[in-house]
């Protein structure tokens, strides 16, 4: 009896202790992460010097650098319109065939008057020497001749207008097939086959997009920055990896009565036809020389009440830092007041760091 008790005795003790030893680890880590609760870990990144141009950020449309609206030259029913909106276009290529039977026939009658003319001129010029050889004989009088004369002006005057009659029906039979005075591709078709036209009905564009022009407009205060021939860095949406090098070529000298901006065009090899007529595009137009500015990234950066502010790390503290800011630019921030190269700023969780709030700085650094 006794051994069983001592037994027991030294089993309970056992148990006091372990139970002890899990309690004091417990404690133990409670109380790390009640440590670590009360610090933020953040990445760093330091204040670079990089080197910038002075740039002109603007917003413009893309327009063909040459295109041509195409426009029934006579009136008709179009026949036949091979082509359509895409379509690949060289000069002289048909676009659209007009009926061209009317013309046809007016030629024909065109011709026909030219010939009643051109006879009735032989005869009256045969008439016309035969009275001035009586004339000049004194077998005729002044009064005969020059009728005679009038009547050679008025035949000759018949041809010339008959001539140019047909010439003009001619013409007119040529515009039944209408052409492309450009290359290009087919844009903002409007014609439909068997549709009744007038003279001067648009059909069509034909845009030449080898090259293209990015319309821009640029404010008064903003004039002053630029001239013809800078350089200029585009991009749009369909193509947001891609970037398009283009110059300024002109500067409208009025500004637009409405909106007092001034419309400029900056021209862009456009070789893969890649740019479209109509799309919104992103212009950079660099007005200077390059210049070294401080930067930090975007992500460093945090405002209150209209102040912009970085938090910078200082003996595992974060503290509140108020700097002015310039240019954003590729992620990254120019920094005019505030700020020193080399200075560690914080740029994670910087939304929800308060002034000095304990961090600790993760050994992965960078953006």
């Amino acid at each position: 009896m006794p051994s069983k008790w001592k037994i027991g005795s030294v089993l309970l003790i056992a148990l006091l202790v372990l139970g002890g030893l899990v309690i004091y680890r417990i404690e133990g880590q409670a109380d790390t992460a009640a440590v670590d609760a009360g610090m933020q870990a953040v990445k760093t990144s330091q204040v670079e010097q990089v080197s910038r141009q002075n740039a002109l950020r603007l917003t413009g449309t893309v327009d063909a650098a040459e295109k041509a609206l195409i426009t029934a030259r006579v009136a008709g029913i179009i026949e036949a319109l091979p082509v359509d909106n895409g379509a690949s276009i060289q000069p002289g290529q048909t676009l659209a065939q007009i009926d061209s039977q009317p013309y046809s026939n007016l030629v024909e009658v065109s011709q026909a008057n030219l010939t009643q003319a051109q006879v009735k001129l032989d005869s009256t010029r045969s008439l016309h020497e035969r009275v001035r050889q009586l004339y000049e004989a004194g077998a005729a009088s002044t009064q005969d001749y020059e009728d005679a004369q009038a009547a050679l002006r008025a035949a000759q005057a018949d041809v010339s207008k008959a001539q140019a009659a047909l010439h003009n029906a001619q013409r007119d039979l040529g515009y039944t097939r209408v052409t492309s005075p450009i290359s290009g591709v087919v844009a903002n078709l409007s014609a439909l086959r068997g549709q009744m036209v007038a003279v001067g009905t648009p059909l069509m564009e034909v845009h030449h997009l080898a090259e293209v022009n990015i319309i821009v407009a640029v404010g008064q205060s903003e004039l002053g920055q630029i001239k013809t021939g800078m350089e200029a860095e585009i991009s749009v949406d369909a193509y947001a990896e891609q970037s398009f090098r283009g110059t300024l070529e002109t500067i409208n000298p009025a500004a637009s009565p409405q909106a007092r901006v001034f419309q400029c065009k900056v021209r862009v090899p456009n070789p893969d036809g890649l740019l479209k007529a109509g799309m919104f595009a992103n212009v950079v137009i660099y007005s200077g020389e390059a210049r070294t500015v401080l930067s930090v990234p975007e992500k460093a950066l945090t405002s209150k009440q209209g102040q912009f502010y970085v938090f910078v790390p200082a003996e595992n503290t974060a503290h509140l830092a108020a700097v002015e800011i310039g240019e954003i630019f590729d992620g990254r921030v120019e920094i005019i007041k505030g700020l020193e190269a080399g200075q560690d700023v914080i740029v994670s969780n910087v939304n929800q760091l308060k002034e000095g709030d304990h961090i600790k700085i993760l050994p992965d650094q960078g953006v």
